[in-house]
């Protein structure tokens, strides 16, 4: 019996058997249906409530719905907060929260790789009368099984939410661009 996958990447690799290894350590169901390439495999995930952050503490956000996943890369029921990499590559990951309006303080995101390294990040001050926005985006290379989640920080001196706002915030977005191996 052949496997498609293995026809689809054995022109991609040195060795076939490695990739035919590779793809029988996948869970079932782990991958998505008909053809597997860079440009669909992605996924856009929010939270469709305000997520409050405590002063002065770093959160990962979490999120409760989805915009999309072709493959699996997020849960709404484990690790919400978490995009897990199944298939290595170049991946452009990026996300967008809105801070409530407070003048005080501080207003951070960053996008944190294997709960260790942060791979992009931006800092803020409140501003004066209204929200604060940040936008966090890059392209990194990710291996099977690395993990990105986006992380908040806001030091108001109290309780402050990043906001539930249609299509912009709190939002986490992956697509998948090349694979590792070019």
């Amino acid at each position: 019996m052949t496997n498609p996958l293995l026809d689809q990447f054995s022109n991609r690799f040195i060795n076939p058997l490695i990739v035919e290894e590779f793809i029988s350590l996948l869970p079932e169901g782990s991958l998505p249906s008909g053809k597997i390439t860079a440009s669909n495999i992605g996924a856009r995930v929010y939270n469709s409530a305000a997520i409050p952050l405590s002063t002065a503490t770093t959160t990962s956000l979490t999120f409760n719905s989805q915009r999309w996943n072709t493959s699996n890369l997020h849960s709404t029921a484990t690790n919400t907060g978490r995009f897990t990499i199944l298939i290595p590559g170049r991946y452009m990951i990026g996300g967008s929260v809105r801070y409530a309006a407070n003048a005080t303080g501080w207003r951070f995101a960053g996008i944190l790789l294997n709960g260790t390294t942060y791979l992009v990040q931006d800092k803020k001050a409140a501003i004066t009368g209204t929200t604060t926005d940040i936008h966090v985006q890059t392209i990194y290379k990710l291996k099977s099984g690395d993990y990105v989640e986006i992380q908040g920080y806001q030091d108001s001196g109290g309780n402050l939410d990043i906001e539930a706002a249609g299509n912009s915030s709190p939002e986490f977005w992956i697509e998948k661009l090349a694979d590792q191996f070019i």
